[in-house]
């Protein structure tokens, strides 16, 4: 099996190797010193076998999986008769220099290829033993057949578990974790090709018994068996690809609605190409549609509208005309696209007739059998013709859905009352419309006068009698009243028209269409009413409002401490309830804090909320320790209102150290997020107060570190999906993803986030705390911009993401923006190639200067002479410090005795100090003396 490249490869792993390389030297001098003297072989015999277990280890059928690839290949067969005819010390030199050819061929990596040498040199060392050891004589005999069963069973077994211990140590995986992922292939990999090598092995022994010149035939069964497993490899995958399009092409058209539809299209398609992603592309006008599904999983499915002149990523693949494989190991574009996204690789298809809709099909990080693209092109292009000729079909549904609708319209209309009276004012017909208005038949009311069965009034509650209308057709009302069979009125909107009756006499009829307008006139009505109470309760709101505002605490000016707060009422027409909060600053420096949620909404539990808010301010001031907090306010607040049940979190933090003291009552745990996504939930225990036993006597300690965030909340985030175990994960999780915003945006995407789809609605509320480490030390108030990380490339992207905002508040031109970020990302990229443990970059602005440093923990000092040097056209090392000596200048790089700090600058004259919109950058410092502490 072959691990997918990495960056960095485990210690563990090598350290396996190499213990796995010295138990391959021992057992191989042990056993020479046992089999002394050691006999050589007969040479040509021994020469051809070496060539063949070269050759064996490139016949091979691979699979790839989550980044693994398993190689089943014919190595055994060839190993058998080896074990049979050499003594053990011979055999492991040949499979040794058998696998150092085929490596080194391959061009593998130093350390796979030493992997390999060892593993098989101690699987087929130890099969040698066994032989030996059972075997009465070198020759063909059923206890030497079964020896040499029993020594291949040994050597399959060593095999699989030097290759299941590396895998665990290389992926940082549980042994069981790697045994499931391997799960597809263990069967016909492991155990099926293992017992068909063996079973080819026996033959070559036979074979070489009879004649150590047979060796020479041994090519026929592997180049043979080889093509069996391909055959059976493409057979198979071409099984699983048509049938994975039977079944998307019958999940696109199974359902009417298209988000669903696509949901599940999208996912069998990753089951049918054993992607980990799978996605479609649709353009429309300026914009790209993106449909997308991760590993089977219709619930993932997203839709997203981008801009597509912002994206020339999606521009360039929109414009494939073929079926095109990419690679994330490339250096163009598209390559490093796939890399910043987590990627390995893509198969990307155009959809056809792209005049009509451009847009492709694509399908990300396959697993699965390699080697069989031709198949899966066809099976890929068959799918997109097939999205075309759904898209198109609803294309044309909807079309004809509209000329329904139309046509629906109309056929609403004759529900108006249409009826005729004859001259002395007999119904002559009535219509299903006048059946509707009335609740009378055409059976009760057809032959009889019409006054007979219904009475109408004009507006001004005149009866009008409609079948006395010769003579006084031009003075009939357009508008009338009538009470219906249940006594309900309604008002109809009526035109009249005489016409002539086809019979002998030529008497005239009259028509009457009648629009039946109540709900029309209700409508009207309600609407004027709303209109009054909307005018009443938007004077009540901008009250409510206005008391709320007042109610609202100042945000506390810390230098070193940003902080941010966002409520959401349960009901927006009555923007109050019973969840609030406070943040004071005591004399003493510390910050008094509190989140608060009252049992009830409205005005009252407004009042209840700030009542409590207001007492732990007074305790807070009076110098009460936060562990009697609850405890006091709850015995106070017994006196006045014994009724009263109140969630709180409450505590102290000291900006000079970061140290926060923690209580509470019931209340939801608050949330610890670090720089680098990690979050950690801080049980605070409680009672509420109004409960017998209210708050605790044990506080909380913990240290906001610079750039860690503390968040206090109510339960509105965590109740609004019904299970609050999933809404604490759910706020964990929107908390790490939204970790980059500034407090006050921090605060209301949480909210946003929690409330997004919820089953049901609370008052809500999250406050945020965060640590912005130590003030900047160039004497000025401007900010400076702080990131540190672990070393791994995708935080390159991050540092260059988070620090253009920052820039751009400062007063930067575009230009001196872009310079200084690609700068920034060259040096940041260069410390995440020698960190170990972390790297770290400080931007700030001194005497009209911007200063650059980035710090990491390598190996050791860097040489200014590499800043100063012009790189050779062909060499790519050494061109991202060119590009910063070009970008900037006062290069200079030191050692701090535990890595080194490369610094820059460059001159500005427009530098400004940020707008308060847009607060310091977390954990933002300047220090020029040395490294940050760690």
């Amino acid at each position: 099996m072959e691990q997918v490249t990495k960056s960095r490869m485990p210690r563990s792993v090598v350290a396996f190797v190499v213990s796995l390389s010295v138990g391959a030297i021992v057992l191989g001098a042990v056993l020479a010193v046992h089999d002394a003297p050691l006999l050589l072989p007969h040479w040509p015999s021994a020469a051809m076998i070496l060539i063949l277990l070269a050759a064996a280890e490139r016949l091979d059928v691979r699979f790839r999986l989550h980044g693994q690839v398993e190689s089943l290949n014919l190595t055994e067969a060839i190993v058998a008769p080896m074990i049979f005819a050499f003594q053990a010390p011979i055999v492991m030199i040949v499979v040794v220099a058998a696998q150092l050819l085929s490596g080194f061929a391959r061009q593998n990596e130093p350390i796979k290829v030493i992997f390999n040498s060892t593993q098989w040199a101690v699987a087929a060392g130890l099969g040698s033993v066994v032989y030996t050891s059972l075997a009465n004589a070198q020759d063909v005999s059923l206890r030497n057949i079964g020896a040499m069963l029993l020594a291949m069973v040994v050597a399959g077994i060593v095999n699989q578990v030097a290759l299941t211990t590396v895998l665990t140590l290389a992926q940082r995986h549980s042994t069981r974790n790697v045994l499931r992922t391997l799960s597809p292939v263990i069967v016909p990999g492991w155990l099926i090709g293992w017992a068909l090598n063996t079973l080819i092995g026996l033959l070559f022994v036979l074979a070489y018994a009879s004649s150590v010149y047979a060796v020479v035939l041994f090519w026929v069964p592997l180049v043979v068996l080889h093509a069996a497993y391909r055959g059976y490899a493409g057979m198979e995958s071409d099984r699983m690809r048509l049938a994975g399009l039977h079944r998307a092409s019958h999940r696109l058209g199974a359902k009417d609605d298209l988000d669903r539809a696509m949901a599940g299209f999208l996912a069998e398609m990753c089951r049918c190409f054993e992607s980990e992603k799978a996605e479609l592309w649709l353009v429309r006008n300026e914009e790209v549609v993106v449909y997308a599904v991760r590993e089977t999983d219709e619930e993932s499915y997203t839709k997203v509208v981008d801009n597509l002149a912002e994206n020339s990523v999606r521009v360039r693949v929109c414009e494939f005309v073929e079926t095109t494989r990419l690679s994330a190991k490339g250096v163009d574009e598209l390559s490093v696209a796939l890399r910043d996204a987590g990627l390995r690789d893509a198969l990307v298809t155009p959809l056809p007739n792209p005049e009509l809709m451009p847009g492709v099909l694509a399908v990300f990080d396959q697993n699965g059998l390699e080697g069989f693209e031709e198949g899966e092109y066809a099976v890929l292009e068959a799918l997109a013709r097939e999205t075309m000729s759904s898209f198109e079909k609803g294309r044309l549904s909807a079309a004809v859905v509209q000329e329904r609708h139309k046509l629906s319209q109309i056929v609403d209309s004759t529900y108006d009352g249409v009826l005729t009276l004859t001259g002395s004012g007999v119904v002559r017909t009535w219509n299903p419309g006048w059946e509707a208005i009335t609740g009378y038949s055409a059976y009760a009311v057809v032959g009889r006068k019409l006054s007979e069965t219904i009475t109408l009034f004009d507006l001004d509650g005149h009866e009008v009698r409609l079948d006395q209308w010769r003579g006084a057709i031009d003075n009939l009302p357009k508008q009338l009243q009538m009470l219906d069979r249940t006594g309900v009125a309604h008002w109809l909107e009526c035109s009249y028209r005489t016409e002539v009756e086809n019979d002998e006499s030529g008497d005239s009829v009259l028509a009457v269409v009648a629009h039946d307008m109540s709900d029309v006139r209700e409508i009207e009505q309600l609407r004027e009413d709303v209109d009054r109470l909307a005018e009443l309760e938007a004077v009540q709101r901008n009250k409510v409002l206005q008391l709320q505002e007042s109610l609202q605490p100042a945000v506390p000016e810390v230098a070193t401490t940003e902080f941010g707060v966002y409520y959401q009422p349960s009901d927006t027409s009555a923007p109050t309830g019973g969840d609030f909060y406070d943040w004071q600053v005591l004399p003493g420096g510390d910050v008094h804090f509190a989140v608060v949620d009252v049992l009830g909404h409205g005005i009252e539990a407004t009042n209840d909320a700030f009542a409590m808010i207001h007492l732990l301010r007074t305790l807070a001031f009076q110098g009460t320790p936060v562990e009697r907090l609850v405890v006091t306010a709850d015995d106070l607040i017994a006196s006045f209102n014994s009724e009263l049940v109140v969630t709180v979190m409450c505590g102290r933090y000291r900006p000079s150290t970061g140290a926060c003291r923690l209580a509470g009552g019931g209340h939801p745990p608050p949330l610890l997020i670090h720089p680098d996504g990690k979050v950690d939930e801080i049980a605070v225990s409680g009672i509420p107060v109004g409960w017998p036993g209210a708050g605790s006597d044990q506080a909380v300690d913990i240290i906001l570190n610079p750039s860690d965030t503390l968040v206090l909340y109510t339960d509105g985030l965590v109740e609004a999906q019904r299970d609050i175990l999933l809404g604490l994960e759910m706020l964990a999780e929107n908390a790490s993803k939204a970790r980059d915003l500034a407090a006050p945006e921090l605060a209301r995407a949480l909210v946003e986030l929690s409330l997004e789809g919820a089953a049901r609605r609370d008052d809500t509320l999250a406050l945020v705390i965060r640590n912005c480490g130590v003030p900047n030390a160039n004497g000025n108030d401007l900010p400076g911009f702080g990131v540190r990380s672990v070393p791994h490339p995708e935080e390159v992207a991050s540092v260059r993401h988070r620090f253009l905002p920052w820039a751009v508040n400062c007063g930067l031109s575009a230009d001196q923006c872009d310079d200084l970020a690609i700068a920034l990302s060259e040096l940041a990229s260069n410390a995440v190639r020698v960190a170990s443990t972390y790297f770290e970059v400080r931007v700030a602005i001194i005497n009209e200067r911007v200063v650059v440093e980035v710090e990491d923990d390598g190996p050791g000092f860097m040489d200014e002479e590499m800043f100063s040097f012009s790189p050779d056209v062909e060499d790519e090392s050494g061109r991202g410090l060119f590009i910063v000596r070009t970008l900037l200048d006062e290069v200079s790089v030191r050692s701090t005795g535990r890595g080194c700090v490369v610094r820059a600058s460059v001159a500005v004259e427009n530098a400004r100090e940020p707008a308060p919109s847009r607060p310091a950058e977390p954990g933002a410092e300047m220090l020029a003396t040395g490294p940050s502490p760690k």
